[in-house]
């Protein structure tokens, strides 16, 4: 009993090692379960109760950023969660993954502001392989001319290439009357859920740093692909665009 122990303890750890360095996002489980009740590390308070069920956003330096709703956003150890086997279950299709993580996540919450306001369907989302996020200033320092600026350069970047889609989370509210006056094609965050949804997927940059703007590619699960912060004008914007595509 004790050696099938310890070879279960063994090729759990190898996997959950080869998981950290090797794990592919598109396994990725929708939701993960703790196991145990998780304690605060620093004070020992109780932080997670046991069973508690979280949103996967994505794996961070071999743990995992979940979102568990009123608990709040936390990184959790691989071990101390249900996510070995909703991983499993992913890859042997006992759970079905329609979509990614990511598109799951935002995906009914995009819009755009070229010829009408439109919503979009998940199905639209498969066409694409990398999602492009851009966080603007909130100093109403980016202008309608601007946004057109930006528009045409993503147009021109991405033609030929079709597989990544830009998504604005506006730093401020006035840039979505800049958007339907324009009539952006770009797509955007809906109003009313833009910085509810900027702090749920917690990417990395300096939250009171808000007069730059913040660049990332993900893919459609959430991982993180590269990152360009504190950018400071559309043209440098532009330039760092075009390196990342």
């Amino acid at each position: 009993m004790k050696i099938l122990l310890s070879f279960t303890l063994i090729c759990l750890s190898t996997a959950l090692n080869a998981f950290e360095t090797e794990f592919h996002s598109n396994y990725w489980p929708s939701h993960i379960t703790t196991i145990d009740e998780i304690l605060d590390p620093i004070t020992s308070e109780k932080l997670l109760s046991k069973k508690q069920r979280g949103v996967l956003i994505r794996l961070v330096e071999g743990k995992l950023l979940v979102d568990f709703g009123r608990g709040g956003v936390h990184l959790v150890d691989i071990k101390d969660t249900d996510f070995v086997k909703e991983y499993q279950d992913v890859i042997n299709q006992v759970t079905p993954k329609l979509y990614g993580n990511l598109t799951g996540m935002i995906g009914t919450r995009l819009t755009t502001f070229y010829k009408e306001h439109q919503r979009f369907h998940f199905d639209e989302m498969k066409k694409i392989k990398n999602m492009i996020i851009l966080i603007t200033p909130s100093d109403n320092s980016m202008t309608s001319e601007d946004l057109s600026k930006l528009t045409e350069a993503f147009s021109t970047i991405d033609k030929g290439i079709l597989d990544n889609e830009m998504i604005l989370f506006p730093g401020t509210n006035a840039l979505y009357q800049a958007a339907k006056e324009i009539q952006s094609g770009l797509k955007f965050i809906m109003p009313g859920v833009n910085f509810a949804y900027q702090k749920a997927l917690n990417l990395p940059y300096d939250n009171s740093n808000q007069k730059f703007y913040h660049l990332f590619k993900l893919d459609l699960n959430g991982k993180l692909l590269s990152s360009n912060v504190d950018i400071e004008n559309i043209d440098e914007l532009v330039t760092q665009l075009e390196l990342i595509l």
